[in-house]
Parts: C-alpha cells; sequence; structure tokens
C-alpha cells in the first residue's frame, strides 16, 4: 500500500458519511442506540449481543450502504482511475465505519466497567472478539454491496445477514440442548459472541480456539466473495 493514500481516502469518506443522514443515523445513532440497551440490562451475555449487533449496524450495514452509493454515484471508478492502488482505495473506504464503531463499543465497554458491570477478566478476549467481528463484516459488507444497487436497496440486501448472525445465535444459545451447542459455530454471528461473552466469564482455550475459527471461516468466505462479487461501476 502506497504512502498516505488510504488516509487521503479515509479523511473523505468519513466527512461525506457524517454529511449524510440516512448514513450518519446508521453508524452513529443505531449502535448507540443498542449500547443504551445493553446498559439497561448489563450482563455478559446482553453486552456480547450489543457488541454483535454494534458490529453488524455499524459495519456490515453501513459499509454495503455506502459502498453502494459511491458505485451508484461513479465515486469507485473515479477512485479507481486515479493512481492509487485498489487496496488503498478499500482500506480508506471501510476504515472511518470500522473506526466509529469500534469506538462505541469500547466506550460502551468503559462505561459499564465503572458503572453497572465489572471489567472483563480477560480482555484479549473482548479484543479478539471486536476485531475479528469487524473483517467478517466487512468482507460480508463488500460481497452484500456487489447485489446491492443504492443506498435505499440496502436496508433489504443487508438484512438477511443480519438476521443469520443475531437470531441464529440466539436461537441455538436458548433452544438447543448442550450437546448441540456446537451449532452455535456454524452461525456467522455466534463466535463473536462467545469470544465476547468469555471475556467476562472465562473460557477454555479449545472453546476460544472454536469461536475463533467460526468468525474467521465466515470472514474468509466474506473476503473471497468480496473480492470475486464486488463491482467499481454500476451494472448497465
Amino acid at each position: 500500500m502506497r504512502g498516505t493514500a488510504w488516509r487521503a481516502v479515509a479523511a473523505a469518506e468519513l466527512r461525506i458519511m457524517l454529511r449524510n443522514k440516512a448514513v450518519a443515523a446508521t453508524v452513529v445513532l443505531l449502535p448507540l442506540f443498542v449500547a443504551f440497551t445493553a446498559l439497561a440490562s448489563p450482563t455478559p451475555d446482553t453486552v456480547a449481543h450489543a457488541v454483535l449487533f454494534m458490529l453488524l449496524i455499524g459495519v456490515h450495514a453501513t459499509l454495503a450502504t455506502t459502498l453502494a452509493a459511491r458505485r451508484k454515484d461513479l465515486f469507485l471508478k473515479r477512485l479507481r482511475s486515479g493512481a492509487d492502488p485498489d487496496a488503498s482505495v478499500i482500506v480508506g473506504l471501510v476504515l472511518p465505519a470500522i473506526l466509529v464503531t469500534c469506538g462505541q463499543i469500547v466506550v460502551l465497554v468503559a462505561v459499564l466497567s465503572h458503572t453497572r458491570l465489572s471489567a472483563p477478566d480477560n480482555s484479549g478476549l473482548l479484543v479478539l472478539a471486536i476485531v475479528s467481528g469487524a473483517l467478517m463484516c466487512t468482507g460480508v459488507a463488500m460481497a452484500t454491496s456487489a447485489f446491492t444497487a443504492s443506498a435505499e436497496q440496502a436496508q433489504i440486501t443487508t438484512m438477511p445477514f443480519l438476521v443469520v448472525a443475531v437470531g441464529g445465535s440466539l436461537l441455538v444459545q436458548d433452544r438447543a440442548p448442550e450437546h448441540l451447542q456446537w451449532l452455535g459455530y456454524l452461525v456467522p454471528g455466534d463466535g463473536v459472541v462467545t469470544l465476547a461473552t468469555g471475556a467476562w466469564e472465562g473460557m477454555g482455550v479449545g472453546s476460544a480456539l472454536l469461536a475463533l475459527a467460526s468468525v474467521s471461516a465466515w470472514t474468509l468466505i466474506g473476503a473471497v466473495l468480496g473480492v470475486r462479487l464486488f463491482r467499481w461501476e454500476p451494472r448497465h
């Protein structure tokens, strides 16, 4: 990646993102609403699901919306026609949403740790959950944007992954018997929730590796699909 090209793209993207009321609400207000619900019932499981939902809204939904809008406006085409490498442009485009969302999660955990919930015993697991979840959501967002013609359409195209990630994790944890709990690792969001919960409740090395493998697999799937399907120009 060359020089500071990605920084210039990221700075421009952040300005554009904050000027767009719909995108700003998605990346800022909705995750904050989720954070407040976690503050109302601060248990490790509630906070873990809040972390997942904040990543899904703040990273996945926001990036799918942003990339679709930039493609429709031919902004992606103009960026690619410059001298900057494709990777530099992509990093600059996705970084603002990732940093804003991760920053919100850090603030949420910090507030909870000083008010209604103890600090995580293993903060490394929480960091792992946040970083791996953000990467997973980024890859899937790039793939989702390929099927999204406009920012408005993103409200529909991002819904399946959100429902599967959140609903699947809740369904397995609440309904599946003990000997079938491993099915949760097949769901994209369960690994993030398991790692985040383990930051407070503790977990064995084997369980942590399984959860990380689950998130990594979905990250790889999203990245491969994103690279193969991502489009720089509108489909004519």
